[in-house]
């Protein structure tokens, strides 16, 4: 779930709430108000008030071209959550699969403004948790993470594909031509570099060389603090509509990438240091995401300019978000000069 869950709302159109109201009806879902939260990127989130109780309800964006469903990868994550007891996650409530739909139980708090020892300490706790018997006959039905990786060779080549996308939407979209010079003299040029380096001091049996299923681990996703409430001193853990099994080299590239609440390179350390608590392939993993940062940059660079794809259109479109094209172009051409500047 997007950082929309801050109790931020906003007035419904008569279709949204007609809409919203007869699945709850269909489903007899007791309720007596429903409000739009807002800032949700991929999904319709509501607000729903059953009397004495609140629930969130979150529509997903669903592309039949797109191999991913949001909305049962979340529904089956959280319920796995909940079968193993693991705290601090909303609870599944209901899932719809022709409408792609879950409700789930409502979580306090607000994004967090500043990162502390404690809270990395929380993330850390989050991820061992899920973890530490991941091997078990309940997990077996969980699938791989959106994106999922297995090697070096595939997280660079997927990253390769994002920066393509955007290359191609821009060359084809002339009212874009200052993104297309942008993706051509820095970003392409810096993925370029990148994998020049990593070609020159990695042999190809080690970069396309398969890491092992034991290697992997349940990962949420998109894992970072954008991601979580803050409630009193408990934190709070949202948005798995793209978790699963992966290589928990993405998933500590992402946390430290995220550019809406950065993280400095102590906290990182520390995050990434815990793994040694629980995982056994420690030092490899370390290697491996030490590697890869540069590129997971690139990919946040990708993501801040998802409204210029046609797919990232499509979402925006479906969550009724404002598209601002100038001001994401700006935010990532500043988190560019900031990270990868000189890599090239």
């Amino acid at each position: 779930m997007e950082p929309a869950v801050r109790n931020n709302l906003k007035t419904l159109s008569m279709n949204n709430v007609n809409y919203v109201q007869k699945f709850l009806m269909q489903r007899e879902f007791a309720f007596n108000k429903i409000s739009r939260l807002v800032n949700g990127r991929n999904s319709k989130v509501y607000l729903v008030n059953n009397y004495d109780e609140k629930f969130i309800l979150k529509h997903y964006h669903y592309d039949p071209n797109d191999h991913r469903d949001r909305a049962r990868t979340e529904y089956e994550f959280l319920k796995y959550l909940e079968i193993n007891k693991i705290g601090f996650v909303a609870k599944p409530i209901s899932y719809d699969h022709d409408r792609h739909i879950n409700i789930i139980s409502f979580l306090p708090g607000e994004m967090p403004l500043t990162v502390s020892n404690d809270l990395i300490l929380n993330c850390s706790n989050f991820i061992k948790e899920i973890n530490i018997d991941r091997f078990n006959e309940k997990s077996k039905n969980l699938s791989d993470a959106s994106e999922s990786s297995d090697s070096i060779f595939s997280h660079i080549n997927n990253i390769g594909k994002r920066i393509n996308n955007l290359y191609n939407f821009s060359n084809e979209n002339i009212e874009f031509d200052y993104l297309n010079s942008f993706v051509k003299s820095k970003m392409l040029k810096c993925y370029q570099a990148l994998l020049e380096k990593v070609e020159k001091n990695f042999s190809e049996e080690y970069i396309k060389s398969r890491i092992s299923f034991k290697s992997k681990i349940l990962s949420p996703s998109d894992f970072g603090f954008r991601n979580t409430l803050l409630h009193k001193n408990d934190l709070y853990f949202l948005d798995f509509e793209y978790a699963g099994w992966d290589d928990p080299a993405k998933l500590i590239c992402d946390f430290g990438c995220q550019p809406d609440i950065q993280i400095n390179e102590n906290n990182l350390n520390f995050f990434i240091q815990s793994f040694s608590e629980w995982y056994d392939f420690t030092d490899e993993l370390i290697k491996r995401s030490d590697l890869l940062m540069p590129f997971y940059r690139l990919k946040w660079c990708c993501i801040m300019l998802n409204e210029f794809t046609v797919s990232g259109r499509l979402r925006r479109d479906h969550s009724k978000s404002t598209i601002d094209y100038k001001k994401q172009f700006r935010k990532c051409t500043r988190y560019f000069m900031e990270n990868l500047d000189g890599l090239y």
